[in-house]
């Protein structure tokens, strides 16, 4: 009995698998894209995290340079205050046409 209850049950699972194997198929394929998706999915976070983390540092120079850039205008705009030739000229004085 036992065994024919195993026959009859593997009979309709083939009968199943005939009848709908369109579906079947389209559920492979549908699985098959989803767990092909996991790994490019978890790519594609990557990226987006060093894309970030390379922005912030980015920001982080630019604010940095910022930072030096104002540092230096604030000393040459006390040494223009003071009456020194380096407020108005900088690191670059011009030169002096009586020795030239």
């Amino acid at each position: 009995m036992k065994q024919f209850l195993i026959f009859f049950a593997a009979l309709m699972i083939l009968g199943l698998v005939v009848e709908y194997w369109r579906i079947l198929v389209v559920l492979i394929v549908v699985l098959a894209l989803v767990a092909a998706a996991v790994p490019v999915a978890a790519m594609i976070r990557d990226a987006a995290k060093r894309t970030l983390e390379a922005e912030r540092d980015r920001d982080d120079r630019a604010r940095a340079e910022r930072s030096r850039l104002a540092a230096r205008a604030k000393t040459q705009h006390e040494w223009y205050l003071e009456g020194d030739a380096r407020g108005i000229y900088g690191a670059y004085p011009p030169a002096d046409l009586d020795t030239l």
